[in-house]
């Protein structure tokens, strides 16, 4: 009797781990995701205009930071997988649109030996984040069957599109405007964030939301401009530069490729 009690006690142990397991399941294997939400992109610019002159010198433009709010989606793909009862870990890779932001300043310039001013450049800079890929790690733990929370970091690299002008206005009537082409450029970063998933019950589908930070190096732009006569300068050239980052919260909804669901 104490032998099949024993057996008996053994058996229903390993039944609660395999169906354990298989609750499970439904967080195992490749999935695919799409996306939207909130994203704010902000982008500290510094700046120097120079008019290549003899005597003048070098002036820094004080631009207010660049930043925006826009709306932004993602598509991601990845593949996860349960271990150690209820510890997750998955990898996945992200397509994201972008952003833009923008900002305005102006300079005002003096006379070297009065001191009083000659003229007016009002400057703008735009900074576009057009698109960013990646790949992040997710490491999670399972609450239940139904609910993951899990905390992302990984590589980011995003394609930044940046647009300069400015308006040379001397007095009384000497106006002169100049807007550069816009440069094209990719960047690399990192991306951190956190979150949490539900899955209905039976479904092959999940919600998640979360948020994540995304860090990019810094980057400049350089713009050189050659005059003619009648300016009473030769050359202006203006130098931007500065590190971009997005705050971004995002409601996704993920298909798991999965065909049979095991309720407990």
């Amino acid at each position: 009797m104490k032998t099949t009690l024993i057996k008996t006690l053994t058996a229903l142990a390993g039944f609660s781990a395999i169906s354990s397991a298989q609750a499970f399941e439904p967080y195992n294997g490749p999935y695919v995701g799409i996306g939207g939400g909130y994203s704010h992109l902000h982008r500290e610019v510094d700046t120097t205009f120079t008019i290549v002159e003899p005597g003048v010198p070098t002036l820094p433009v004080p631009l207010a930071p660049n930043k925006k709010d826009s709306i932004k989606g993602t598509l991601f793909a990845g593949y996860g997988l349960v271990f150690a009862e209820n510890w997750y870990l998955g990898i996945e890779a992200n397509f994201d649109t972008g952003s833009t932001s923008a900002a305005e300043s102006t300079v005002i310039f003096t006379d070297e030996i009065s001191g009083t001013p000659v003229g007016t450049s009002p400057f703008s800079s735009e900074t576009k984040l057009k698109y960013s890929y990646g790949f992040s790690l997710l490491p999670g733990f399972l609450i239940d069957e139904n609910f993951l929370v899990f905390v992302r970091g990984g590589y980011i690299n995003g394609r930044f599109e940046t647009a300069d002008s400015f308006s040379l206005l001397f007095q009384p009537d000497d106006l002169l405007g100049v807007n550069y082409p816009s440069q094209e450029k990719n960047v690399s970063g990192y991306r951190l964030g956190f979150g949490g998933e539900y899955r209905p019950e039976y479904l092959n589908l999940r919600l998640r939301l979360e948020y994540y930070y995304d860090r990019y190096d810094s980057f400049s732009s350089t713009y050189d401009t050659n005059f003619l006569s009648p300016n009473e300068f030769d050359a202006i050239s203006m130098h931007t530069s500065g590190d971009a980052q997005t705050n971004n919260v995002m409601l996704s909804l993920i298909y798991q490729f999965r065909s049979i669901f095991v309720k407990e």
